[in-house]
C-alpha cells in the first residue's frame, strides 16, 4: 500500500470518527430533550410548593419581589403592605402545572419574537423565581408568549430557563402580575348594598347631605331639607346603597408621610347591625385620597371610578332646576 492510499484511508479513517463523535453528540443531545417532555419544568416547585418564601418578578428592567413573613406574605416594595394571597396562590400553582411540550428554537436572535430574551429594558420577557427560605431556588424561568399550539383545550407558554441555550413550549398558562399594585391586597373596608342604614356626607366647604332607610328592602331617602324649588332625583338617592360597597385603592402611602390637608370630606356610614364607618377624603397632588378612622397607618388612593360614586355632594343628588 503506497503513501497516497495510507493518506487517504486516513482521512477517512478521521472523518468517520469526527462523524461518530458527532452522532454519539447529537444522540446524547435529543435524548435530553426527548427525555424531558412532559415532565414539570420545576421539579423543585412541585415537589415542595408550601417552601416558597418569596417571589422576585422582573421585566422591563424593573423588579419587584413579594416574600412571606410571620406566616403572611407582604410587598416590601410598599412597606411590606398585606399581599394579595390569591395571586400569589395562583402563581405558585400555574407554575407546578407547567409541562415541558416541545422544544424550540435555539437561535439566541429568535427569542425575543417568542419573547424569551433577557428581561431588561425594552424587552417583554418576564423573569420569575421562587426561592425557599434556604435560598435554595425552586422555579426560575423567563416566561414568554402565550401559545395555542399545544392542544384545542390547553394552551401554553414559551419559556426558557434563565442561562439557557434554547426556548421551550410548556404545557399550561401563567399570568405573571409585573405592576406592583396587583401584588397587593387592594380590598379596603366596605359595606355591602344590603348593608347600609344611614349615611352622612360631610364636606368641608360645601352643604352636607344625609341618607337613610329603616330596613334592607326600604330604599335611601334623602332626609337633609333640600332648597325651595329643588327636588331629590330618585335614582341618585336609590344608588347611595352602593356608595361604600367593595371600596379598592390603586396606591397608598404610610399616614406619617403625608400632609394631611385642613380641607376634607368626611363620611358617616351605619349598618343595620349598628356597625358604623368613617371615613376622610381629600385632595393630596390632584388626586382624591382617603382614610379610615380605625387606620393611622396608612391613606389610600382611590381609582376615578370609586370616586364617581363616593364623592358626592347634596347638589348631584338633586334634579336640574326647571327653566321656570
Amino acid at each position: 500500500m503506497g503513501p497516497r492510499t495510507l493518506i487517504v484511508w486516513g482521512a477517512v479513517a478521521i472523518v468517520s470518527t469526527v462523524a461518530a463523535i458527532y452522532a454519539s453528540v447529537e444522540s446524547s443531545r435529543n435524548i435530553s430533550v426527548a427525555g424531558a417532555l412532559d415532565e414539570p419544568v420545576f421539579p423543585e416547585l412541585v415537589a415542595a410548593p408550601e417552601a416558597a418564601v418569596q417571589i422576585a418578578v422582573e421585566q422591563g428592567g424593573q423588579r419587584l419581589t413579594v416574600a412571606r413573613g410571620d406566616g403572611a406574605w407582604v410587598v416590601p416594595e410598599r412597606w411590606d403592605y398585606a399581599a394579595d394571597e390569591t395571586a400569589v396562590r395562583a402563581l405558585v400553582t400555574d407554575l407546578v402545572d407547567l409541562r415541558y411540550a416541545a422544544p424550540r428554537t435555539a437561535l439566541p436572535e429568535r427569542f425575543a419574537r417568542l419573547e424569551v430574551d433577557e428581561p431588561g429594558e425594552g424587552s417583554a420577557a418576564t423573569r420569575v423565581t421562587i426561592e425557599a427560605a434556604d435560598g435554595t431556588v425552586l422555579a426560575d424561568a423567563i416566561l414568554g408568549k402565550g401559545s395555542d399550539a399545544i392542544t384545542r383545550d390547553r394552551r401554553g407558554v414559551y419559556l426558557r430557563l434563565p442561562d439557557g441555550e434554547r426556548a421551550w413550549l410548556a404545557s399550561g398558562t401563567v399570568d405573571v402580575a409585573t405592576d406592583v399594585i396587583d401584588w397587593l391586597d387592594t380590598d379596603l373596608p366596605s359595606i355591602a348594598r344590603d348593608e347600609l342604614a344611614l349615611l352622612t356626607v360631610s364636606p368641608a366647604s360645601d352643604e352636607g347631605l344625609t341618607a337613610g332607610r329603616v330596613s334592607k328592602d326600604d330604599e335611601m331617602t334623602l332626609t337633609t331639607p333640600v332648597p325651595d324649588g329643588r327636588q331629590a332625583d330618585a335614582e341618585s338617592i336609590r344608588r347611595l346603597t352602593g356608595m361604600l360597597a367593595d371600596l379598592r385603592f390603586d396606591e397608598l402611602k404610610p399616614a406619617a408621610d403625608v400632609a394631611w390637608p385642613e380641607a376634607w370630606t368626611r363620611i358617616e356610614a351605619s349598618r343595620f347591625d349598628d356597625t358604623s364607618l368613617e371615613l376622610e377624603l381629600a385632595t393630596i397632588d390632584d388626586a382624591r385620597w382617603v382614610r379610615f378612622a380605625d387606620d393611622a397607618n396608612w391613606v389610600y388612593r382611590l381609582p376615578a371610578f370609586q370616586l364617581d360614586r363616593i364623592d358626592l355632594s347634596l347638589e348631584e343628588l338633586l334634579e336640574p332646576p326647571s327653566a321656570s
